[in-house]
């Protein structure tokens, strides 16, 4: 089995050409709407124990939405919506682009290669929105209209729960893994050649926790898919 994994909110970094919009949005900047913490180190952690192939992003969200597609009318936050055309070309063009280039070459040299593989993007979120409270540590999203996916997801939800009792674990929680991302965006354009699972870990374990402790808890396994 060979292992994808991606995070595309690993950081909430502006490039120097666009600091000037955001030198007032310092405190949105560092909120989860800039980024989602925790999340890199998981995937970087997962990336080295699996020797898998690894792509990040450390450009905020709130520049372009790189775990969205093109039409969505959410691609450019309340910030750079207010950006002119050609600005926005060059976010596409620059950041967005050659993104989903590079990880769609993992996938098609997985597909090449006839290699099983599993596409992981990981990803945390709030644990308190709009006054909401998340019930659960961890969201496990997937199509449930695809056989290798669930299946993924029911042992691997399994083996979390087994790690950590403690801790809820949800199927497509707290989003529907349908939802316009990139996963579902890679479902389409590969359909059954592509398998893929967004892992959702509680920004509050990330203070009860270190990075270590929550990846090795969560780590999937080549056991886990035999």
């Amino acid at each position: 089995m060979k292992y994808i994994i991606s995070c595309e909110h690993g950081g909430n970094k502006i490039p120097p050409a666009y600091l000037n919009y955001f030198t007032a949005h310092k405190d949105l900047l560092n909120s989860h709407k800039g980024w989602d913490k925790g999340a890199l180190a998981v995937a970087k952690y997962f990336a080295s124990l699996l020797k898998a192939d690894f792509i990040y992003s450390t450009t905020s969200r709130l520049l372009i939405e790189q775990n969205r597609t093109l039409k969505h009318p959410d691609l450019f936050s309340e910030i750079s919506k207010q950006f002119n055309i050609e600005q926005k070309e060059s976010l596409i063009n620059e950041l967005y682009i050659p993104y989903i280039d590079k990880l769609s070459q993992y996938i098609e040299n997985a597909i090449i290669e006839k290699e099983p593989f599993i596409h992981i993007s990981v990803h945390s979120f709030t644990p308190v929105l709009n006054g909401d409270i998340r019930s659960a540590e961890i969201g496990l999203l997937f199509d449930p209209d695809n056989a290798e996916e669930l299946k993924f997801a029911e042992l691997w939800l399994k083996k979390i729960s087994k790690n950590e009792p403690d801790w809820r674990v949800k199927m497509n929680y707290p989003y529907l893994g349908t939802d316009d991302g990139l996963v579902s965006l890679f479902r389409e354009k590969y359909s059954k050649q592509y398998t893929g699972i967004e892992l959702e870990i509680n920004n509050k374990l990330f203070d009860n926790y270190s990075v270590s402790q929550i990846a090795e808890r969560l780590k999937p396994t080549m056991q886990l898919v035999q």
